[in-house]
C-alpha cells in the first residue's frame, strides 16, 4: 500500500450492493447497504481488510473450468510481501471455499515462475508488474487466471480486473476481451457491477 497516499475507510462493498448481492462480507465487517460512507482516514490494518474482502468477493462472481487432481483454490498476491493483507486474506479464507475447494493464500514474488503463478486461481497485483521484476507475465495471458489489480496499482496490460479509489468508493473495471481471451466465465451480476474498460 501506498502509505503517502490519503486513504479513506469504505464499509466493504456498500457501493457494489445490488439487490442484497454483496451486503454481507467476511472479515468481520458487516456493511449495512443503507450505512452513510464514513471519511475517516483508514490505517494498513483497514485498508488490507477491505482489499481481502473484495478479493473474495470477487472471485465468487467468476467461474473455472474444473481440473481434476486440483486439492484447493490459491489466491496469490503479486509484489513485494504485503504481510497485513496476507494475514487478512488467510483469516479471513480461513474456513471459507471457492469452487468446492478451501482456499489457500500464497505470496509470489520475482523469483516465481509462470508455472507457479499459472496454478493460481487468482492473482493479486500488490505492485506494478513491472515493479515486481516479475518477468513471465506475458506467459499467464492465456491462462485461466483471474487477474486482479490493487488501487493505486497499474498492472495493465494483465489485469482482467481493476481496483479503482474514486471519491469516496472502489470502483471496479472489467477488462472483457482480456476475459474473453482467458476462458474465464463472468457471472452477470458481477458484470452489471464493474464498469467495462
Amino acid at each position: 500500500m501506498a502509505s503517502k497516499r490519503k486513504i479513506y475507510f469504505y464499509p466493504a462493498f456498500i457501493s457494489l450492493t445490488l439487490t442484497g448481492l454483496l451486503s454481507v462480507f467476511a472479515f468481520g465487517w458487516v456493511a449495512p447497504a443503507s450505512a452513510a460512507m464514513d471519511a475517516a482516514p483508514m490505517d494498513d490494518q483497514r485498508f488490507s481488510a477491505m482489499q481481502a474482502a473484495y478479493i473474495y468477493n470477487i472471485a465468487k462472481f467468476f467461474e473455472w473450468p474444473a481440473q481434476p487432481g486440483q486439492s484447493t483454490f490459491d489466491i496469490c498476491l503479486l509484489g513485494e510481501k504485503n504481510e497485513v493483507l496476507l494475514s487478512q486474506l488467510q483469516k479471513g479464507t480461513e474456513k471459507r471455499q471457492l469452487q468446492q475447494l478451501p482456499v489457500r493464500i500464497l505470496q509470489i514474488d520475482n523469483s516465481g515462475s509462470s508455472t507457479e503463478a499459472s496454478q493460481c486461481k487468482v492473482l493479486y497485483f500488490t505492485q506494478t508488474p513491472e515493479g515486481s521484476g516479475f518477468t513471465d507475465l506475458p506467459q499467464l495471458h492465456h491462462q485461466q487466471v483471474l487477474r486482479i489489480s490493487a488501487p493505486y496499482v497499474s498492472a495493465s496490460p494483465y489485469s482482467q480486473v481493476d481496483m479503482e479509489l474514486e471519491g469516496n468508493r472502489i470502483v471496479l473495471y472489467v477488462k472483457a476481451q482480456a476475459l474473453t481471451e482467458s476462458g474465464l466465465q463472468a457471472k452477470a451480476a458481477f458484470l452489471s457491477i464493474a464498469k467495462q474498460r
